[in-house]
């Protein structure tokens, strides 16, 4: 009897093993979305950013490239988090907490707005530490290295200065962005705000009127308004989309150069002194104001914005403002600016309702379209300074230039028509069908003066 029970104990206990180890074989973990919705597989940085994941209902710390969620047939959830290393971090979620969590996510999508890629919208930006590296050193060698230099007195010093800054900066940053998910929206509004900082503050140090000092506050103004404005565009474009990117610093020119028109129209720039520091200080105060306002301009827009779109607005503002300038060329300075100010918001609107909305611009596209107004602008120009042309003339005709060269390049890029939203999918309506005729002898036509319509250009949709 008890030989009969040990073998009982025995083959219990092997049954026991067998039955544990094939629970664990068959315990099988299948991907789960983040959102009712169904969509969103993968969060990274960026987008736990911008829907702003709250510690509460987002257990994942430190640095990290992204965190997947799995469902296990053991029960519960597995949330997966893929560390910069290469280590993989694995926790359980209970389901209470996963209803929390698919909740703030839905939550948080609904109130950021649909991203940029349809296809991938965990992807808010692509990667770009390379360039953002690049950029930041010709930012260096262009305002902080030469500001640094203007601050020693000896020559040799200013030297010493210059270099040390520019080569520093290459090292400080591949430091400070080696552990850092550096996107190409950061590196944009990082490399606008250096720009545009340096500017604002030479701008506000008139205005305030601490500028008397002379060359070391233009180069501490200079200086520290480049890295502010860097570090500000950085830090507040984490989450952002390239099309909010590119909105953002937009918004800021378009917001400013209104002010500067306005305030030309009613001649703020032809009094004393004072009046030109309110002036500068407006214009500033309007730069500043129009970043959050030009990201309003994607995630409020009842249709698909892409950063190609954003940058086809400003050539057709300029396009817009020169065209409204002929016929007040030779005017006095109020009436220019109040004419030049409306035909270049109207520019921008037209370019939203024809090109924006109609088509679906790649950033290539975009600056593409940008070279192609300048390229049509300087053949205008060619022709005016061939003769002896008027200024009405040269504005006409370097106006003509850039809208024919940016209708071109728009017909030559052959961008892609907008598509229409069925449901959560981007059902693309292809491509339209343009045809471009030149007709290089119409220049020759112009020179000689002969009657009758010369067309360079024509573009057929």
């Amino acid at each position: 009897m008890a030989r009969r029970a040990g073998v009982a104990r025995l083959v219990g206990a092997l049954l026991l093993i067998v039955s544990g180890v094939a629970r664990a074989q068959g315990v099988i973990e299948s991907p789960a979305p983040f959102d009712s919705a169904g969509r969103i597989m993968t969060i990274t940085p960026p987008l736990a950013a911008r829907i702003s994941l709250s510690a509460e209902v987002w257990p994942v710390t430190g640095d990290y490239e992204e965190a997947r969620l799995y469902s296990s047939s053991g029960g519960g959830y597995i949330l997966a988090i893929h560390r910069r290393d290469g280590t993989i971090e694995r926790h359980f979620m209970a389901p209470d907490a996963r209803e929390a969590l698919r909740a703030a996510v839905s939550r948080g999508m609904a109130v950021a707005g649909r991203p940029v890629s349809e296809e991938r919208p965990e992807l808010v930006s692509e990667p770009a530490r390379g360039t953002f590296v690049r950029n930041q050193m010709l930012i260096a060698a262009l305002i902080y290295g030469p500001a640094a230099a203007l601050l020693p007195e000896d020559g040799g010093e200013r030297t010493a200065a210059y270099l040390l800054v520019t080569g520093g900066t290459f090292f400080t940053l591949m430091a400070a962005s080696r552990n850092l998910a550096v996107t190409r929206a950061q590196n944009h509004l990082a490399t606008d705000g250096a720009y545009r900082g340096a500017f604002m503050a030479r701008g506000l140090a008139f205005a305030l009127d601490v500028d008397e000092d002379g060359q070391d506050a233009w180069a501490a103004s200079a200086l520290l308004g480049g890295i502010v404005g860097s570090i500000a565009g950085f830090r507040l474009s984490r989450g952002y989309t390239d099309s909010e990117a590119r909105a953002a610093t937009f918004g800021s020119t378009t917001l400013a150069a209104t002010t500067v028109g306005l305030l030309g129209a009613f001649g703020a720039f032809e009094s004393d002194q004072n009046t030109d520091r309110a002036a500068i200080g407006a214009t500033v105060a309007a730069g500043l104001l129009g970043y959050p306002l030009g990201v309003r301009y994607p995630r409020g827009a009842s249709y698909r914005v892409t950063a190609g779109d954003v940058m086809t607005l400003l050539p057709a503002g300029l396009v817009g403002a020169g065209l409204a300038a002929i016929p007040v060329a030779n005017s006095d300075g109020r009436a220019v600016s109040a004419l030049v100010t409306a035909g270049y918001l109207t520019g921008v609107l037209v370019g939203d309702r024809v090109l924006a909305k109609r088509y679906d611009f790649t950033e290539s596209e975009g600056r593409l379209t940008q070279l192609g107004t300048l390229a049509g602008a300087l053949m205008g120009l060619g022709v005016a300074v061939t003769g002896d042309a008027s200024e009405k003339t040269v504005i006409g005709l370097v106006s003509v230039g850039g809208f024919a060269g940016m209708a071109l390049t728009v017909a030559l890029t052959d961008a892609q028509l907008a598509g229409a939203q069925t449901g959560m999918r981007l059902e693309p309506r292809g491509r339209r069908d343009a045809r471009v005729e030149l007709d290089p002898m119409s220049i020759a036509h112009a020179l000689a003066r002969t009657p009758g319509r010369h067309s360079l250009v024509r573009v057929r949709f």
